[in-house]
């Protein structure tokens, strides 16, 4: 349960993001590091991400209660939400739109990872024994 907390509530914050800011994305977010970022994506990414821990967390419990499974949601939801801004920063950086081919549409690797390799610390204080 640990491991599909750390792993699914970022990329359910990322997904939830993207479908939100597709949506109803209107006010731009850091339209200097990421032009299509939005700060109502930004929301429905964070509101995601707590509905995940939420969800995963009722099937094996290991946060205790609902303020933890919400706190451990926006804690992780903002973390997820760096990694994405920080990946993009190094892209514009080294002036590149994706960060490889190896996955057409999403970016590259850096787009999948970017959120769960800043989430992973965050988990690893809050679930650690």
């Amino acid at each position: 349960m640990a491991l599909a907390l750390a792993v699914f509530v970022p990329k359910c914050a990322d997904t939830g993001a993207y479908f939100t800011g597709r949506l109803i994305g209107k006010h731009p977010m850091a339209p200097v590091l990421s032009p299509k970022k939005t700060w109502e994506g930004a929301a429905g990414g964070m509101a995601a991400a707590v509905m995940a821990a939420i969800g995963i967390n009722r099937f094996g419990p290991i946060l205790n209660g609902i303020a933890a499974e919400v706190g451990f949601g926006i804690t992780m939801g903002l973390a997820a939400m760096l990694g994405d801004l920080a990946e993009s920063l190094i892209k514009r950086d080294c002036g590149r739109k994706d960060a490889s081919q190896v996955v057409p549409g999403f970016g590259g690797v850096l787009d999948i990872l970017d959120s769960i390799l800043f989430a992973a610390p965050v988990a690893f204080c809050w679930l650690a024994p």
